[in-house]
């Protein structure tokens, strides 16, 4: 699967602590996003997909899993342990193009 080289940076509104993009993906194409956290937040994340087939899967900064590929349907609310950039990525596994929204949320 092809994911963007062109990550997306996730920024929140000032004094705030979430945010919500909006992308759309052809099929067998990904799309990553960055968002800078430190260890012990807690990291909220939802996939709103407008179809069937998208997965995401979320990494650490040093490039290890915190979270495995997932059905879109499984929202993902967890304790981080390392400070940088976490790396969001989403998939559009289905034969045709999707539309989706990301909501990021830290703690």
């Amino acid at each position: 699967m092809a994911v963007s080289p062109d990550a997306v940076r996730v920024q929140f509104a000032s004094g705030g602590t979430g945010a919500e993009l909006t992308g759309s993906l052809l099929p067998q194409e990904g799309q990553r996003y960055l968002l800078g956290a430190c260890d012990w937040q807690f990291l909220y994340f939802r996939l709103a997909a407008n179809g069937p087939g998208m997965t995401y899967a979320i990494y650490n900064p040093d490039g290890t899993a915190l979270l495995d590929e997932t059905a879109a349907a499984q929202k993902y609310r967890g304790q981080l342990w390392q400070s940088g950039d976490h790396v969001t990525e989403v998939f559009n596994t289905a034969n045709g193009a999707e539309s989706y929204n990301v909501i990021f949320g830290i703690e």
